[in-house]
């Protein structure tokens, strides 16, 4: 490969669907909110749906760890834009000496909340807990 194709590759997001998975996962859900929060889970042809959506550059995006879920957006041929806030990131910087830096522990650290009995107390109610935008 020449260095003009190879630096083609790198900013063209069709050409990641060539390359070989950095991250073996895929998407499964998405949540989107405006004055209401939506749950969609991934199918087939749901990214390419939201494809202008997530690149918009005018819409806000908040994940959990958005260097993963940028990886992998990109791995499916889209390039996240306006990633405005990352969950993991704050928790990190609000305490860097903590190692525990999944979702349940930062809620529980951040929120003091036992994930496992909210789960569990959302299942006797009507609410339904909505987790992660992306």
């Amino acid at each position: 490969m020449n260095k003009e194709n190879e630096s083609n590759v790198g900013d063209s997001c069709a050409a990641n669907k060539l390359l070989p998975q950095i991250i073996n996962e895929k998407v499964s859900e998405i949540c989107i909110y405006t004055d209401k929060a939506y749950y969609i889970p991934v199918r087939e042809n749901t990214l390419n749906e939201l494809k202008e959506i997530l690149e918009d550059e005018n819409i806000e995006k908040i994940s959990m760890d958005f260097s993963r879920k940028y990886i992998i957006f990109r791995q499916e041929g889209i390039k996240l834009n306006n990633m405005s806030f990352d969950a993991k990131i704050a928790a990190y910087l609000l305490d860097p000496t903590n190692s525990k830096l999944n979702f349940e522990d930062i809620v529980e650290n951040q929120l003091d909340i036992d994930i496992n009995d909210y789960l569990k107390s959302q299942k006797k109610s009507k609410n339904k807990l909505i987790y992660l935008i992306l």
